[in-house]
């Protein structure tokens, strides 16, 4: 089955018939991973990590697609299963929001009415989106040399401009960093 999320390869990753079992939203945004034993790479080799699996079919939400609650077509294609390929994933009921992983049994949550079901797009669109606070960073510090080549040598907004183009370098690069691995 070629249910796992990379479809750029020519020879796509292979996941056996029910391999793709409900994890958090946090560790893939389908909601559903392959443990390595279960994912095999091209070539036969067996997968030296987990592999995040595609989006189950069904109208479920997908956080891989820009609006989560609706696909395009070409993200539906890419991101989310075929329904030939349904046989990936395990019969349970969409994932919540406990972590599971891949070799814990399913089974009924103690409190059940405590439940909540995650909003997987939180940070998903952040993540998918580091270009624009990179270009924000560039935007601005590209602006602040601007002024600071323009202001007389003598004036004491000049190492000020400095001082602010360091400090915003910092916050934002601090900023791209707690995105990219919360």
């Amino acid at each position: 089955m070629k249910c796992a999320v990379d479809r750029n390869m020519s020879d796509p990753i292979d996941i056996t018939p029910l391999g793709c079992k409900p994890v958090s939203f946090d560790k893939c945004e389908s909601g559903y991973m392959a443990a390595k034993e279960d994912v095999t790479l091209p070539g036969g080799e067996k997968a030296p990590m987990d592999q995040c699996c595609q989006c189950r079919p069904g109208g479920e939400i997908c956080g891989y697609c820009k609006n989560e609650a609706m696909c395009t077509e070409a993200e539906k294609k890419r991101y989310v299963a075929s329904e030939e390929e349904k046989e990936c994933f395990d019969g349970v009921p969409a994932p919540t929001a406990t972590a599971l992983s891949p070799s814990e049994d399913v089974g009924p949550s103690p409190e059940p009415e405590k439940q909540k079901t995650p909003n997987p797009g939180t940070l998903g669109f952040w993540k998918r989106n580091l270009w624009i606070l990179v270009m924000l960073w560039v935007i601005v510090v590209v602006s602040l040399y601007g002024l600071w080549s323009r202001i007389s040598i003598y004036s004491k907004w000049r190492p000020r401009l400095v001082q602010m183009a360091g400090a915003f370098t910092i916050v934002d690069l601090l900023t791209i960093l707690i995105i990219k691995f919360i």
